[in-house]
């Protein structure tokens, strides 16, 4: 049992270092630190994990709450609602860094697949998933390299960060998988425009997984994959980091057919949120998520284009998402 702080740069934006002495004076080596799991609105906050389960505890004070003590100890039913469970989300925010946690909570499976059925079958895998109904398939650029973009960073565009930062090893196996279906060699990610912290999180997965022979085809099987991180713009364009992201899934039975949206603006509960996309969720659906009376709301701004009230019944299409960053209006906002 331990207890996950979600610090990342939505924990530290909430003054979470307070916490986070106030949390290891008390749990001592139960603490380990994590990144923020995707719920912004509830920094700072921390998750208790035990066998089979999971408790997030949101918006820490000054003390240690009784209740997360007695979870601690095994004295909790109830789970905190949104658990990302099976999908892209799954793990981020809930590890303590280490490639040895990743491994234990499923990473590098599906590069392990990938490494064993070789290119043909890995874009079969892909071309009869849902994958290609949500995102483009991975293109072959000059060179023989795949070419992954984390966008720049603004408040409606978290979703890169939130991976990076607390995922970094899914997005590295994405990129691995990528260039195992296509036979490239090469792979970059271009990070310019991303605080800080999320380069040095992929950095450091970067690092763990080659020593653990992931790139070297030692571990896993497969030739050798150099991987660069750059702050330079391609020319041309890339893979998406929720788009590699989700290359880890499309072995898994069934894959999940989701995509991710970052919710912000007039909403209690703002942060990136994992939305299935097989044809039964609506925006009405999307906005209960976060806890918007849809009514209320006039409209959407989705990307460059606005959902009015009377379109939220519509069903959420993948076409429509763009890259994910919803804002949601407040009643008078003008367009």
């Amino acid at each position: 049992p331990r207890v996950v702080l979600h610090r990342g740069t939505c924990g530290n934006a909430a003054r979470a270092d307070g916490e986070w002495h106030i949390l290891r004076a008390t749990l001592g080596g139960a603490l380990v630190e994590g990144t923020c799991d995707g719920a912004c609105w509830a920094a700072p906050a921390a998750t208790v994990q035990r066998d089979g389960h999971q408790h997030r505890f949101a918006n820490l004070g000054d003390t240690v709450p009784e209740e997360l003590t007695r979870c601690l100890a095994g004295d909790c039913d109830d789970e905190y609602a949104g658990r990302g469970e099976f999908g892209i989300l799954e793990r981020v925010g809930r590890q303590d860094g280490t490639l040895e946690d990743a491994i234990r909570r499923g990473a590098y499976a599906a590069l392990a697949h990938a490494s064993v059925a070789g290119p043909e079958r890995t874009v079969d895998a892909l071309r009869n998933s849902t994958y290609a109904s949500r995102y483009p398939l991975p293109a072959l650029h000059e060179g023989g390299r795949v070419t992954v973009i984390a966008e720049t960073d603004t408040p409606t565009t978290s979703i890169d960060r939130h991976l990076l930062e607390g995922d970094p090893h899914r997005v590295l196996e994405g990129v691995l998988v990528a260039c195992r279906a296509i036979g490239a060699p090469r792979a970059s990610l271009t990070v310019g425009g991303q605080p800080g912290t999320a380069r040095a999180a992929f950095e450091s997965a970067l690092a763990q997984a080659t020593r653990a022979g992931m790139l070297d085809g030692s571990a896993l099987g497969g030739a050798t994959i150099d991987v660069e991180v750059t702050d330079a713009t391609p020319g041309d364009s890339g893979l998406t980091v929720e788009a590699a992201c989700a290359l880890t899934t499309v072995f898994d039975r069934p894959p999940p057919p989701t995509r991710l949206i970052a919710l912000s603006g007039a909403v209690p509960r703002p942060g990136v949120y994992e939305v299935p996309l097989g044809g039964a969720t609506t925006w009405t659906g999307v906005l209960a998520m976060a806890g918007v009376t849809p009514g209320l709301v006039p409209a959407l701004r989705v990307g460059g284009d606005i959902v009015p009230r009377d379109a939220f019944e519509d069903v959420v299409m993948p076409s429509a998402l763009g890259r994910g960053a919803v804002e949601v209006l407040a009643e008078g906002a003008e367009e």
